[in-house]
C-alpha cells in the first residue's frame, strides 16, 4: 500500500512539474514574440 501511495505521489508531482514547466516555456515564447 505505502509503495503504491508513494508511486502517485511521484507521478502527481511529476504532472505539476510538467505543468509548470509548460507554463514558464509559454511565457518565454510570448516575452520573446513581444520583443
Amino acid at each position: 500500500m505505502l509503495g503504491n501511495e508513494l508511486a502517485f505521489e511521484k507521478i502527481g508531482g511529476v504532472d505539476y512539474l510538467a505543468k509548470l514547466t509548460t507554463l514558464a516555456l509559454s511565457i518565454v515564447n510570448v516575452m520573446s514574440t513581444a520583443k
